[in-house]
This record gives C-alpha cells, sequence and structure tokens, in this order.
C-alpha cells in the first residue's frame, strides 16, 4: 500500500534484525485485505487436506480458535473472487443475529421460528448474489425482482444493529407487490399471496422456487455460490438453552439445503457452517440428532503430529513447521535475505542444546499447536530488533508476552461456561498449585470449593482438561499429556487417578502475576 510511502523511514542497515518480520495476523480476516503485509493468497495452503471433504457432503469446519476455520473461509472466499462465475458471501454473528431477530419478530407474530429466519436470509442472500449480475438487467421480471428487494431492503439486507428500527417501524410484513409482478411472470398466478403486505415467512417457498428459477436461467446455469456462517461463538452460553438450539438449527438447516435443495436440483452451490470445537463437544450429545450430524457432516481441524513414538528429526515433515516455514519463506524473500532454502526455521531461531528436544518443539508444548499460536508467538518480533537466529533468550523473553495474548482467549473461551468471577476463581486456584510440578485431582476440587466456586468443580476440572490448561502427569515415566496433543485417531483423557500439572504457557503466565 503506497498511501503512506513518504511516511516510512527506510531501514539500509546492513544488520539483518526482526525490525519489519511479519509473520502475519490473528485473525484470517486481516490478512485477506488488499493491503495486508502477509496476504493470506500469498501463504495459503491446505495442510490439513479439508478441502476435498468440503467438495463432498463436509459442510462443517471445526476447530478450536486459532485452527485456521476462517482462514480457510477465506481462501475459498478468495478463490470465488478470482472467477467470473463464483460468487460468496459471508454471514457472521455480528451481522444477523438469528435469536434477536426472532425475539424481536415473534412479539409481532407466534408463528416465526428461528427455522424460518435462517431459511429467510439464506434464500435472500441467495437472490441478492443471483440479481446482481449485468448479463440479467435485461429481463424485465428481474428488474421487478430487484424494486422488490430495495423496497424491502431492511428485512432483506439484515444488519444487526438496524433490525431492533425495522422491525419496530415496519414490522415483519413486506410489500410484495413488485415480488408478485416477478412471480406473475414467471409462474403465472400459482401463488397464495392476495394481499399488498405479507409477513416474511409465507413468502418462502415462493422465494424458494425463485432461486430455484433463477439458478436456472441461462446466464446462471455454470456459476456457483457459496454461503459461510461464521462467529457463532459470540456471546454463547453452554448454560443457555436457546443459544445451542440456535446452532443447532442453524446446522439442520444447512444440512437440508445442502443436500436436499442444492444437492437434489444438482445445483454447484453449499454452506459452510464455521463452529469452536468446545461448542461441538458440547452440541454433539445434545439431542438425538446431533452425533451423526456432526459424524457425517464435520471435518475438524487438528494440527499436532509430536506424538511421542516419532523422531524429531522428522519433525519437518509435520503440517505446523511447514506453516510456518512457509511465512518465514515470504518475509526472508521480500527482505532480500539469505537462508537455508533446506530448513528455513533454523535461519529464524538457533538450534540451542538446552531445549531438550528441538526449539520448535519447545515452542509448540507452549502453545495449543495452532497456526494461530505461531502468529502471536512471534507477533512482536516485527517491532523488535532482534538478531536472527534467535536466541533461547529471546524465545523466553517472547513466550511472556505470548503466554498473557494466550490466556486472554482462554478466559475469552471459557466465558461460554463461567461468570468472570469464577474464571478469576480457577486461575486463583491454579496459582496456589503453579510453583509445584503436580497436584491432584482431589486437591483441585476443594481448592475450588473454598474460593467459592459457583459451578460443579468435579465436572469443572474435566472441561479445564478438555482447554488444555491442565494436563495428567504419567507416573513412574517423566512424562506429560495434554488433551491438544491428541492427533486425528486418538482420544486423550484425563485419567482422575494421575497427577494433574499445569499447561507450561500457563506456568510461564502465572508465575509472572500475583492473585
Amino acid at each position: 500500500m503506497a498511501l503512506f510511502d513518504k511516511f516510512i523511514k527506510k531501514d539500509n542497515s546492513l544488520t539483518f534484525t526482526t525490525k519489519n518480520f511479519f509473520i502475519g495476523s490473528p485473525e484470517a480476516e486481516a490478512e485477506s485485505v488488499a493491503h495486508s503485509r502477509m496476504r493470506l493468497a500469498e501463504v495459503f495452503e491446505d495442510f490439513l487436506n479439508v478441502l476435498p471433504e468440503l467438495q463432498h457432503e463436509k459442510f462443517l469446519i471445526t476447530g478450536r480458535k486459532g485452527s485456521g476455520k476462517s482462514a480457510i473461509a477465506e481462501y475459498i472466499s478468495h478463490l470465488y473472487e478470482k472467477e467470473a462465475n463464483c460468487f460468496s458471501s459471508f454471514i457472521r454473528k455480528s451481522d444477523i443475529n438469528i435469536e434477536r431477530i426472532a425475539q424481536l419478530t415473534q412479539e409481532h407474530d407466534q408463528n416465526v421460528t428461528q427455522e424460518l429466519i435462517i431459511e429467510w436470509v439464506i434464500l435472500t442472500k441467495l437472490t441478492l448474489m443471483l440479481t446482481s449480475k449485468e448479463s440479467l438487467q435485461n429481463y424485465k421480471e428481474i428488474s421487478d425482482l430487484q424494486v422488490f428487494l430495495k423496497k424491502n431492503s431492511g428485512f432483506i439486507d439484515i444488519k444487526s444493529n438496524q433490525i431492533t428500527q425495522v422491525v419496530q417501524s415496519k414490522g415483519h410484513e413486506l410489500n410484495v407487490n413488485y415480488f408478485k409482478r416477478f412471480l406473475t411472470a414467471k409462474f403465472g398466478n400459482k401463488f397464495d399471496i392476495t394481499k399488498e403486505k405479507a409477513p416474511f415467512y409465507k413468502l418462502i417457498p415462493h422465494l424458494k422456487a425463485t432461486v430455484l428459477e433463477l439458478m436456472n436461467y441461462p446466464e446462471n446455469r455454470e456459476n456457483k455460490f457459496i454461503l459461510i456462517f461464521d462467529d457463532l461463538d459470540i456471546g454463547f452460553k453452554s448454560t443457555s438453552e436457546k443459544n445451542r438450539n440456535t446452532i443447532l438449527n442453524l446446522i439442520r438447516v444447512g444440512k437440508d439445503y445442502n443436500n436436499n435443495f442444492f444437492g437434489k436440483n444438482n445445483l454447484d452451490s453449499k454452506i459452510f457452517i464455521l463452529l469452536r470445537d468446545d461448542i461441538s463437544r458440547i452440541l454433539y450429545k445434545y439431542d438425538a440428532d446431533t452425533a451423526k450430524l456432526f459424524s457425517s457432516y464435520a471435518v475438524s481441524l487438528v494440527w499436532y503430529e509430536f506424538d511421542s513414538h516419532k523422531r524429531f528429526d522428522q519433525e519437518d515433515k509435520t503440517k505446523l513447521k511447514q506453516f510456518i516455514n512457509k511465512r518465514l519463506v515470504v518475509n526472508f524473500e521480500k527482505l532480500g535475505k539469505t537462508y537455508n532454502k533446506n530448513d528455513p526455521w533454523s535461519s529464524f531461531v538457533e538450534n540451542d542444546p538446552t531445549y531438550k528436544k528441538t526449539s520448535f518443539k519447545y515452542i509448540v508444548d507452549h502453545t495449543f499447536a495452532r497456526p494461530r499460536d505461531l502468529i502471536l508467538f512471534f507477533s512482536p518480533i516485527s517491532s523488535m530488533d532482534l538478531q536472527l537466529p534467535l536466541q533461547k533468550r529471546d524465545i523466553n523473553n517472547l513466550l511472556g508476552k505470548y503466554s498473557a495474548e494466550l490466556i486472554a482467549e482462554v478466559k475469552n473461551e471459557l466465558s461460554a461456561h463461567y461468570s468472570s468471577e469464577d474464571i478469576d476463581r480457577i486461575f486463583k486456584a491454579l496459582y496456589q498449585f503453579s510453583s509445584g510440578n503436580e497436584f491432584s485431582f482431589q486437591e483441585f476440587i476443594e481448592l475450588l470449593k473454598e474460593m467459592g466456586f459457583q459451578e460443579d468443580s468435579e465436572i469443572s476440572v474435566y472441561k479445564l482438561f478438555e482447554y488444555s490448561l491442565i494436563g495428567n502427569s504419567i507416573p513412574d515415566s517423566n512424562k506429560v499429556t495434554f488433551k491438544f496433543w491428541e492427533e486425528r485417531d486418538e482420544v486423550v483423557k484425563l485419567n482422575r487417578d494421575h497427577p494433574l500439572v499445569i499447561h507450561f504457557a500457563m506456568k510461564v503466565y502465572l508465575a509472572n502475576r500475583k492473585y
């Protein structure tokens, strides 16, 4: 971006430091904009081989925050933008809050359901994309449809920050005159809308027929459309039946459209849903069909490949190291610096023998083994003048900064289950054990109770294990295990009879704080 070029001082020094060395942004959306220093399109690679699975029946992408769900979705959207006949649209909770719309409209009409609102959002988004093509503007009926969309834009191009005013001033009924003109032109008088206004849900069958008709226009037959639902974790509370039902309703409607509407009509279009894995675990056993939904339609993003039985001289083949190496190469080449092309990491971090295994494994063990962790870990270096390769003292300095960022994210995840007061109690309890190496399951439970913890202490210890804040020490082996060390074909479970340990980054965080 040339906007600020004349204000930026050029670095002409011969010493190669980390100044302006940019690994990437923690948010995939930030890497998708034109002026990003690390363009997602430049560095994305489908390391986990997810895209072939999404090509078929899978449409749920699950994984812990930072595992790459949004990156995959943004990359798919980028691929679509490059093609003249491909269209994509993100639907984020911050833009369209299904529960809020349902609450507002149900005050006027008890027939409104979340499923109807979800269908309405899907169909109106598709209609807007379908009618945007210049080649369709010569059709008179398309002009009528566009007038209908424009006249009712408040309840069609829905925005959460405006929906209250729209519903309060106009209600949930839409002016349908121009839509009736379109329907008459395409289907004759075969519809049950007789008045000038109708509740939005009465239009859904006709809008569904409209989308199918538009997709079969000669100008649209080769077109592909995708809708991506993201940010569903915002404001989610595991104790809220309404929150759980909203996401399940979305998954069920998404499945129905993918299988029955798109699939059975041979339409090359699809709905994708991105979901945090802790929420998917909550929903997995929630209803009779939910386990089957996830096993049939979900693809999970798991990056850990450091099983203790594998040799560490093979770590260059792990997906996580390939991920970071690709970004390192971009930096080395953009800055015109020499590096070890066979092992870019070795030009970035010195492999000090005190790491025990390798520098890369040392860092990964202090994270949750996700792409976002490595980006967060090294994000401060672009404003620092550290010489490369980074020394262990540099890594430990970065570890202190990273641990604070990591725990801030963890607290946000825990807010789906606990009040801020109970989250503080959890950290105070962990602080009591942080100076030692191990503690027992029962000791942890008792300490939480003593501190006035409001939730079930025993269940909460299992949850903290699921989040990898604590792990198990394996007796007589000098080894520990954490949930995030779980690989694709295994399940790591808490053993309450074995001692507990605190995640390494958590120990660093707690060592720098007092409770």
